[in-house]
């Protein structure tokens, strides 16, 4: 089974998110192409400042894709029709695994899975809305 392999990016000068396109490592300072939206003209960004985070192959239940550092919540509705919100995940990649886990609100780890995924809601990232989830980047 295989997966997409694609990036995104959060320049911590500029405050700002971009999709990678490509990355470039020339014999000097390696660099990678970006767009802030899809239908930009791509920039040259050095490496430099920029913190990756990886697609992880999953979509949550709106069709958006999940990266590293992505929040989600689970949204459940009672008889009554009353939004209850859930635990709060925040996903990173475990180097000592090899593979894409999540971390929940409380601390507790668990491995990531497509159909656990899917039926939870991203409600942002680490870096643009940090107040979301207080946690370690992973």
């Amino acid at each position: 089974m295989s997966r997409e392999i694609k990036f995104r990016a959060w320049h911590k000068k500029r405050q700002k998110m971009y999709i990678v396109m490509s990355l470039v490592r020339p014999d000097q300072a390696p660099y990678c192409l970006c767009r802030e939206h899809p239908d930009d003209r791509s920039e040259a960004l050095l490496t430099e400042g920029l913190e990756f985070m990886q697609y992880i192959g999953v979509k949550d239940k709106s069709e958006v894709e999940i990266y590293e550092g992505d929040i989600s919540q689970t949204i459940a509705f009672t008889d009554a029709g009353e939004e209850v919100r859930l635990s709060k995940f925040v996903y990173f990649y475990d180097e000592g695994l090899a593979r894409f886990r999540k971390r929940r609100d409380d601390g507790e780890i668990y491995d990531c899975d497509k159909i656990s995924e899917q039926g939870k809601t991203i409600i942002g990232n680490i870096h643009q809305k940090p107040e979301l989830m207080e946690v370690p980047h992973g």
